[in-house]
């Protein structure tokens, strides 16, 4: 027995260095790991440290980030739309632009049905972007609770800010279990020099990014389709109120634009759906 516990703590001692070196390596080095909406995220926010005072900017999710080019337009123009953009992420990244930057003309905001329902990638992307404060993420968590919107988006923790806000932290200081999937399939660091080109390209093409088409099939069902109800969330709705706030503060004409569904997400989409939109 007494040769047993110095073992038993050698091998603990072992396991808690090599936990917190995974999460010292999760927190300094996810440009390494992370998949491409990490550096999407980076990229924008590099685009708001480098670019001139642009006339249109552009807000929204994949839609508009793969569908407007800001090189066609004849004003000088910066697109801060992301992949998975909720209102939420609109209305910070807006913000940060308006810290750096004179207020634009125009806005031009474009963002899915289903953005208005769920912040999805609320989690995966945003949070472990690291690209809005802690502090105004646990104000976006204060939110939820005050408005009783734990549905806001997915993977919430038992519905509670407590819970939720220790999610929170764990994220924020790299535990290597909330970055599993992240570190599997970026095989630990080898998407360091994929993310840095990325980067590079999505900053000169003044936040455009290609769509990446992934199958033939061009014609599929979208997020839209078979949906029969439209039901918005408060929290979410809130963000895109104040977006609308600050843009009327400062004089920005925004213009909001749907994308059009494919025929096979439209023909699928149902009356009522439509007509609450």
């Amino acid at each position: 027995m007494n040769g047993w516990a110095p073992k038993f703590g050698h091998y603990i001692a072992l396991l808690s260095f090599f936990l917190l070196s995974m999460a010292a390596y999760v927190h300094f080095f996810p440009l390494l790991f992370m998949d491409e909406t990490f550096a999407i995220w980076n990229a924008k926010l590099n685009l708001l440290e480098r670019s001139e005072d642009p006339e249109f900017v552009i807000i929204g999710d994949s839609r508009p980030m793969h569908g407007l080019i800001p090189s066609a337009f004849p004003q000088k123009t910066i697109s801060l739309a992301i992949q998975g953009g909720s209102s939420i992420e609109g209305y910070f990244l807006l913000r940060s632009f308006l810290e750096k930057h004179r207020a634009p003309k125009k806005i031009i905001y474009s963002i899915s049905p289903i953005r208005f329902e769920k912040a999805e990638y609320f989690w995966d992307n945003t949070v472990k972007s690291r690209q809005i404060s802690f502090g105004d993420l646990s104000d976006i968590l204060k939110r939820a609770e005050n408005l009783e919107d734990w549905n806001f988006t997915t993977k919430t923790w038992p519905r509670c800010f407590p819970c939720n806000f220790a999610k929170l932290w764990g994220i924020w200081l790299g535990l290597p279990n909330f970055y599993q999937k992240n570190l599997i399939y970026g095989r630990l660091a080898m998407r360091g020099v994929e993310n840095k080109k990325l980067i590079s390209e999505v900053v000169d093409q003044s936040g455009f990014r290609e769509a990446v088409v992934r199958s033939q099939k061009v014609d599929i069902p979208g997020r839209e389709a078979n949906r029969s109800q439209f039901r918005p969330s408060p929290l979410l709705s809130h963000y895109f109120d104040e977006t609308l706030r600050i843009c009327e503060e400062r004089g920005i004409d925004v213009y909001f634009v749907f994308f059009p569904l494919n025929p096979a997400s439209a023909s699928s989409v149902s009356p009522s759906f439509n007509q609450k939109v």
